[in-house]
């Protein structure tokens, strides 16, 4: 089912997605209308604290970073948490060994790991710098939006971006209530 790939980690192949869902998708990951948020703060807070204590740069991206701004929390209704990372000292490869270590279960999507612990998913997603943008897949982001600083949360010291306003409003528009 896992089958060794070019960068030496284990990842799922396609073939084997759907046998994945039936056989461990409801033990490692719940699409539900709401989340446990208690559970979600963990799975969060030992996600963050891997990344902080190996010094690794990163921020809370995409719907999470939307609903910190908004709501000071988790969104209710999102299936995930989104974490960006602009790191060259780490390559995805050792990334996914660590967090393995762990016990948690990463499956690796080109640029993006998908952690799934606690029935929760955490998505890593993995940028690099090109021209004046960071590229990360099909996303384009301008340079700016990748200053970050530090944002309480629950108790969990952890990183947003800079301008944490005008970020929403390049991924969201000025719609994004």
């Amino acid at each position: 089912m896992y089958q060794k790939n070019r960068f030496n980690t284990y990842s799922i192949n396609n073939s084997s997605i759907e046998r994945w869902k039936k056989n461990y998708s409801r033990y490692l990951y719940r699409r539900q209308k709401n989340y446990n948020q208690k559970e979600r703060y963990i799975f969060f807070s030992e996600i963050n604290n891997l990344l902080k204590k190996r010094k690794i740069y990163f921020f809370c991206g995409y719907g999470t970073a939307l609903g910190l701004f908004r709501n000071r929390d988790f969104i209710s209704y999102d299936d995930n948490i989104d974490i960006v990372i602009l790191d060259k000292k780490i390559s995805i490869e050792s990334l996914v060994k660590v967090i393995q270590k762990t016990g948690i279960i990463v499956i690796r999507k080109n640029t993006r790991l998908n952690c799934y612990k606690y029935g929760y998913k955490i998505e890593i997603h993995f940028f690099e710098k090109k021209k004046e943008m960071y590229v990360c897949t099909s996303l384009k982001f301008p340079e700016k939006y990748f200053r970050r600083k530090i944002f309480l949360f629950k108790n969990i010291s952890t990183f947003v971006p800079f301008d944490l306003r005008s970020y929403i409003f390049y991924l969201y528009g000025k719609t994004y209530n």
